[in-house]
């Protein structure tokens, strides 16, 4: 992978490859700077070749970077957003390293596999827990609870897999306060 730098982002692009019938495939992930936050992955795909499905990715890389700028919390990021980002990147690891373990049946990889998946949830269950630890209440209000419309337009918005993820991190507040604990129940009620 080549990771390009720029101002606000950095730009890791995967090496084209090769899918079969003549079809080319190139995949580019665009990172924050200052969070390190996943904004955006780009796939281009090309039948002419290489070269044209490389060319392809870098027009539609520098079409997202011109539309995207300067990030509008630049310098002091959401605090919430980033733990809900930080939890779905920890599902989808868990996610990668269940399959890359089950792709391989032998036991030694499985085993491997599955001391590496524990490692890695512990970890990142105990930076976890430590960040929301640190919440105010009404931060943590903001971590268990969605704004009124988004719960009306949940279907097609894009927003299911974060109000699941804030339902989950409820788990991960420790004494959560009365006032925490009904908001969740709230908002576990809305998803319904």
């Amino acid at each position: 992978m080549a990771l390009e730098t720029l101002e606000f982002y950095d730009v890791d692009r995967s090496p084209v490859a090769h899918a079969g019938k003549g079809l080319w495939i190139a995949r580019a992930k665009i990172y924050r700077k200052d969070t390190k936050e996943l904004v955006k992955t780009i796939v281009a795909q090309d039948l002419k070749g290489e070269d044209s499905a490389r060319d392809s990715l870098n027009e539609k890389v520098d079409a997202e970077l011109r539309e995207l700028g300067k990030p509008a919390d630049w310098g002091s990021p959401d605090p919430i957003r980033l733990i809900v980002g930080q939890y779905l990147s920890m599902n989808e690891e868990i996610s990668k390293i269940y399959n890359q373990a089950f792709h391989d049946l032998s036991e030694d990889n499985v085993g491997q596999a599955l001391r590496q998946l524990e490692s890695y949830v512990e970890t990142e269950t105990v930076l976890l827990m430590k960040r929301i630890a640190e919440l105010s209440e009404d931060e943590q209000l903001r971590l268990v609870t969605e704004h009124a419309d988004d719960y009306l337009n949940l279907a097609g918005s894009g927003k299911a897999d974060v109000m699941s993820a804030k339902a989950a991190l409820y788990e991960y507040i420790i004494d959560p306060s009365p006032k925490v604990q009904a908001a969740h129940q709230k908002h576990l009620k809305m998803l319904e």
